[in-house]
């Protein structure tokens, strides 16, 4: 089985990217208004800095008007460019993980392509979403969600709903099959307790009274 299927008689192009960015519960949104003002990934593939320029005038002046067509342009550069790198061994391993047989050189560089560039968006949204809930809504403290299923990894496992200061949450994405998100703590008064609390560099069980006198 693909990691990520394409419609009937699409070629085997950059065409599909769109669908393997959607393909999870938390997938990328084109309504991030600071998504243009990041170009890391562009530098990282490798794409010229005249591009990059021109992309990010086109993204500047036209994201209200049409956001999602050139959030299409975006990523379909950015995919492109993606194919043509040399991906780590751990991601080729993830992505091995959901084919039943062993698949072509060409087929495992354009999943790796498509894995690689959801990640970077991924984290791009991430970063943004921190941002806004600290500089919009003054949010102090953030949980770290999984989607709580049997795809979860060991790793995202032990981060789940866990208590951080916002600008103490480790980064998203954990892994190259990561699902998991931010959550926003909006009202302290809603939480559960005891529960898990970062603090100090260890996540230990608090009670709200010794939260408290922490912070």
């Amino acid at each position: 089985m693909k990691l990520f299927r394409r419609k009937r008689g699409q070629e085997e192009t950059s065409s599909g990217w769109r669908e393997a960015f959607s393909h999870s519960g938390h997938g990328i949104k084109v309504d991030r208004p600071k998504l243009p003002r990041n170009m890391e990934l562009f530098v990282h593939l490798g794409v010229p800095k005249e591009t990059r320029k021109r992309l990010q005038h086109l993204l500047m002046k036209y994201w209200t008007v049409r956001p999602e067509s050139l959030v299409d342009d975006f990523l379909e550069i950015a995919f492109s460019h993606a194919t043509k790198l040399i991906f780590p061994g751990e991601l080729r391993e993830t992505v091995l993980k959901h084919y039943d047989n062993p698949p072509t050189a060409d087929a495992l560089q354009r999943e790796c392509a498509a894995v690689y560039v959801r990640h970077e968006m991924n984290r791009w949204r991430q970063r943004s979403d921190l941002e806004k809930w600290a500089n919009e809504m003054g949010t102090a403290f953030v949980k770290w969600r999984t989607c709580q299923d049997e795809r979860v990894c060991p790793v995202c496992q032990g981060y789940e709903d866990v208590l951080y200061p916002i600008s103490k949450i480790p980064e998203l994405p954990a892994c190259w099959d990561c699902r998991c998100y931010y959550e926003p703590v909006v009202d302290m008064k809603y939480l559960q307790w005891p529960r898990k609390v970062y603090s100090n560099g260890k996540v230990s069980m608090m009670e709200r009274k010794e939260f408290e006198q922490l912070f």
